[in-house]
């Protein structure tokens, strides 16, 4: 009676822990903080968030994760209005996800939940098949995260015998216009495609960075202006310089007559 009784007692408890376990918890690989209920809700409601039922116009990618399954998650390009879409191990569309994100983002599978790492606001999500929301953390500012953030924005991911990757049309490419799978037999197939075409002259890379609000490639651009610009006087002045030191007239020659 005794031992019966003891076991009941285990039984309840073990009850007990498993209900007091949150379904939504999340699980991750960066180190994170709590997040006031507060803060959660004025985030949800600046991105308006919702789910996608139907696959968006394919564009080009930024990143990618896929479970030992090989279902995809993968994040578009875009300024405003992003979209994370989910595909099946063959490349046909299961569902994704819409939202506001002016910034860098990162994904990563959380067994049949997917986290979605907003990298300037600091904050990851976690969200179910269905769009529903769970908890919610703050990232904080470390290396260790850097280097995760940087692991999940890997464009080549191995499971298995099987090779994902994200390949550019173009070298002036800003981002990534296929993902491809290549099977232990070295037979490559295209899961993904973008539908937009790929920048083919540099105006169109200036007109794609403003699109996709990649402000970083127009500093990188600027920069380069630059420094070519600075070049060009640098070795101008220099000349000229020359030409004075062995006493002679850079301009002589050069005037017409009187």
């Amino acid at each position: 009676m005794k031992r019966r009784y003891l076991f009941l007692c285990v039984m309840l408890v073990f009850v007990l822990l498993a209900n007091s376990i949150d379904a939504n918890a999340m699980n991750t690989g960066f180190s994170t903080e709590d997040m006031s209920e507060e803060d959660r809700n004025s985030f949800i409601s600046h991105v308006d968030f919702s789910l996608l039922t139907t696959e968006p116009t394919r564009i080009n990618l930024d990143c990618f994760v896929v479970t030992e399954q090989g279902k995809i998650a993968a994040v578009q390009t875009g300024y405003g209005r992003k979209a994370v879409c989910v595909y099946a191990a063959d490349g046909s569309f299961l569902y994704g996800y819409s939202f506001i994100c002016e910034q860098s983002l990162a994904v990563e599978w959380d067994a049949d939940r997917l986290n979605l790492y907003f990298v300037r606001s600091g904050i990851i999500m976690s969200v179910d098949p269905n769009g529903n929301i769970g908890e919610m953390k703050r990232v904080p500012d470390t290396t260790d995260n850097g280097i995760y953030d940087n692991l999940l924005r890997k464009s080549k991911r191995v499971v298995g015998d099987v090779t994902y990757q994200l390949k550019k049309d173009t070298w002036l490419a800003l981002s990534f216009s296929q993902l491809v799978v290549i099977d232990a037999a070295g037979v490559e197939t295209v899961l993904y495609k973008s539908d937009v075409a790929e920048p083919k002259s540099i105006k169109s890379i200036f007109v794609r960075v403003f699109e996709e609000g990649r402000e970083e490639f127009l500093w990188f651009f600027v920069l380069i202006i630059a420094l070519v610009i600075w070049r060009y006087r640098k070795s101008k002045r220099s000349k000229i310089a020359d030409f004075r030191d062995e006493g002679e007239n850079p301009l002589e020659g050069t005037q017409k007559p009187l």
